[in-house]
Order: structure tokens, then sequence, then C-alpha cells
């Protein structure tokens, strides 16, 4: 069966609706649009794949929940240190910035 952006789209409409009134788009509105556009053109292609919820869990990822970061850096109780390790750089908190 083909992919159809119609039916894609449809269904966005029954979920979403349309707009109460005529204004304009946004900017914001016209470029989440025109991602959509590019998205559901790559899935005509065949360039997109979808994966369900029961095939991301079985995937190859291993995801350790107890993992703990004391685990691996060793357990600083002391409460002394801020330094923090950026691949094989190690910073103190003085050395960066907030972004805002």
């Amino acid at each position: 069966m083909a992919f159809s952006p119609a039916k894609v789209v449809s269904i966005l409409l029954a979920e979403f609706g349309t707009p109460e009134d005529s204004s304009a788009a946004t900017r914001e509105e016209r470029k989440v649009a025109a991602r959509f556009a590019a998205i559901l053109r790559e899935a005509v292609g065949a360039a997109v794949v979808v994966e369900t919820d029961e095939e991301y869990l079985e995937s190859d990822i291993s995801v350790d929940f107890d993992w703990d970061h004391c685990d691996e850096h060793g357990d600083d109780s002391s409460g002394k240190t801020n330094d923090i390790d950026i691949g094989n750089i190690r910073v103190t908190s003085d050395q960066v910035c907030p972004v805002y």
C-alpha cells in the first residue's frame, strides 16, 4: 500500500481541527508546517522509517536503570568539589557560564 500524505493530513485535521479564525499563520506556524511537509515528502520517497513503541523497546539499545554517576566516578561524598568532566577535560563550576 502506497503512503498517502493526504491521509496523514486528514488524520491531523481530525485530531486538531481547523482554525476558527481566518488570521494569517505566524512565522513559527509556517516553519512547523514546512517541516511537516518536508517529512511527508521524505515519507513518500520511502526515506522515513517509523518505529513502533514495541520496536523501540526491543531495540539493541541497552538502558541501565540502576546506573549511578558515582559508580563510574567514585563516591565523592565530601561535597567539597564542584568539578565537571567534559570529555577528558575537568573544569570547575566557576569556569562554566550559564546560557540564557
